[in-house]
């Protein structure tokens, strides 16, 4: 457990919303804003048992348009708006045999959620911020949009490789209206759906929206 020396009033009445945010990655993240004095909700479709109970947690699905727009309206009632999205949401599951036609169609699968779903959840959330002139839109990459681990992992890497980009984009589009977005691209490490070995995280303080 990575323990942090926090201001508990860092982040006090600031909105987070967290996708795949029961373990790993997101588990970390979840528990770090909580730390920090924000209100948390953690989207994950497979609850666990040590989920902090400060947390509110929306077993929503951001694979499809009508799961993030529910997603949204369950976050907007239980806090009126969102100061700060995490976009963690990912599946890494293998492909045999990628570029035959059932692969590709699995590909795009894949790609709506480790990549469209964060597009689809900034889209629902950002005017939202810009009208605040406020927030922190925060994209969980990988080391796989840099360098692809296999052919198997080709939906993967290339569904990183499109958040980079994009993030990059919108970063440059939203800054001059006081909302921040970075990407945040971690070492490897041991997921149930991956074979690599463990490694220590890349320990960074996210781009967090500056107490007025």
């Amino acid at each position: 457990m990575i323990s942090f020396v926090n201001d508990p009033d860092e982040l006090k009445g600031r909105r987070a919303l967290v996708t795949g945010g029961s373990r790993g990655i997101g588990g970390a993240i979840v528990r770090r804003l909580l730390s920090a004095g924000a209100q948390v909700v953690a989207v994950a479709r497979n609850p666990v048992e040590d989920f902090p109970a400060d947390a509110a947690l929306d077993p929503g699905d951001v694979s499809s348009l009508e799961g993030v727009q529910a997603i949204v309206e369950q976050t907007s009632a239980i806090f009126g708006g969102v100061d700060i999205l995490v976009n963690n949401a990912a599946s890494g599951s293998h492909l045999s045999r990628w570029f035959t036609d059932d692969s590709r169609f699995r590909m795009a699968g894949r790609l709506n959620t480790n990549f469209f779903s964060a597009v689809r959840l900034t889209a629902a959330l950002l005017p939202g911020m810009l009208e605040r002139k406020s927030g922190a839109i925060v994209n969980i990459s990988s080391l796989a949009a840099l360098t692809p681990p296999s052919g198997a992992m080709i939906h993967y890497s290339s569904a990183k490789a499109a958040m980079n980009a994009w993030s990059k984009t919108l970063a440059t589009e939203v800054a001059p209206h006081g909302v921040r977005v970075n990407t945040v691209t971690p070492r490897q490490r041991r997921h149930a759906w991956s074979g690599c070995s463990p490694r220590r995280l890349y320990e960074g303080r996210l781009a967090l929206p500056r107490r007025p």
